[in-house]
This record gives structure tokens, sequence and C-alpha cells, in this order.
């Protein structure tokens, strides 16, 4: 998988596990942020849904440091920590199971919040927990924005994607930059990502990053 200029990073993605090359928002965000080392470098890093572990082995890799990474799946929280052994992160990474933040304990706040949530607005299916990895209804962004500040420090940066074409036209949608104020946030950075050749959304995705407001 790409990771920075010249480099590739080498993780096993399990069955049902969302594959960053497929579900292509995962390299996405995670060339973003090896664009922007700055933003991890040093800092305590929560990786929301870490799905087989991209974005926190990336952080991690980059200099941050300690990263936190959370799923609300099994199968992706064994995938993830498979990855971190693979890349000798151990020390630096803590993989645990946890619907968002319910977890998280008395681990210290984040400096930086990674969320590669769904966007699309439609209900997972039941029985098949992978489909959470593009399905999240709507109250699963919304629940993150309310929560997320408790595990968060005062100048946390927040780092979501997001993909166009999952908009709603009719009602609710999980687009980031639509949601943020109503629960005090702002949109400090918005970069249009370009699309990639390969996989099943090969269109343009959005990275934001938000604050927390002041008012």
């Amino acid at each position: 998988m790409p990771f920075g200029k010249d480099t590739l990073l080498h993780l096993v993605v399990f069955p049902h596990v969302a594959n960053p090359t497929i579900m292509n928002s995962g390299v996405q965000l995670a060339t973003y942020i090896a664009q922007h080392p700055e933003l991890v470098s040093g800092k305590v890093v929560t990786d929301m849904g870490t799905g087989c572990g991209i974005q926190g082995i990336v952080a991690a890799l980059l200099g941050a440091q300690k990263v936190y990474m959370a799923d609300i799946d099994m199968g992706a929280v064994a995938n993830a920590q498979l990855n971190v052994i693979h890349h000798d992160l151990e020390k630096k990474c803590e993989v645990f199971q946890g619907d968002l933040f319910a977890n998280y304990g008395t681990r210290p706040k984040s400096q930086v919040q990674i969320f590669n949530h769904p966007y699309f607005s439609a209900e997972p299916i039941a029985g098949k927990d992978w489909t959470r990895m593009m399905l999240g209804g709507t109250e699963l962004l919304g629940r993150y924005l309310a929560e997320v500040p408790l595990y968060s420090t005062p100048d946390c940066r927040y780092i979501l994607s997001w993909l166009p074409l999952a908009g709603n036209l009719h009602g609710v949608d999980n687009d980031p930059a639509k949601r943020a104020s109503a629960y005090g946030f702002e949109v400090v950075q918005e970069v249009e990502q370009a699309p990639v050749s390969r996989g099943l959304q090969r269109h343009p995705f959005i990275i934001y990053e938000l604050i927390k407001s002041n008012t």
C-alpha cells in the first residue's frame, strides 16, 4: 500500500475487514497524513475505527508519541494487532475493542483524533458487521462528534475524510463539514485528494481538519 512518496506499507488485511486499497479512503487518509507528518509527530493520537490499522500504524511510523487504535469489530482489532506486531510497534501502539470511546477508560487525552468513518447513511446490515465499513447511518458520526472532545486535549486536531459521492440530498448525511458546527467544531483545512486508479472508490476524497470552536 502507498506510504509517502516512495515507500510501500506492508499490511495484512483479514477478510471482512476494510481493505484500504479497495475502500480507497484508507489509502487517501494515510497518504494525507504522510504528506503532513507534523500533524502526528510527537503527539498522542487516537485512530478510531482502525480497521486493519493503517492510520494508526502510519501515525506511529511518522513519529507519534503514542497511538490508541480502537474498533468495534473484534476481527479488526485482531487484524490491527497483527500489523502492529509486524511493524514492531507494540510499545507505541495500543489496540483495543470498543464502540467509539466506550472502552477508552483512563488513557491520556489525545492531541490528534483520526476517524475514517462510514460515509453512507444507510444502516449496517444485520448480522454482517463488516458492512459497518461503509454504512453507518447518521447517528454514528453525531455520537462521535459529541463524545470525542471528552477524550481530547483543548488544542486537539481532528482529521476526518469524506467521499462526496455519499452525499444525501434529502436529509442528514455524514459530511463532517456539514455536521461540525452543530457540535461546536469548525473546519480549518479542507483538501481534495486526487483520485486513485484502482479499488472501488476511484473518486476524489476530501480530507478535513477540524478544531473545537472557542465560541
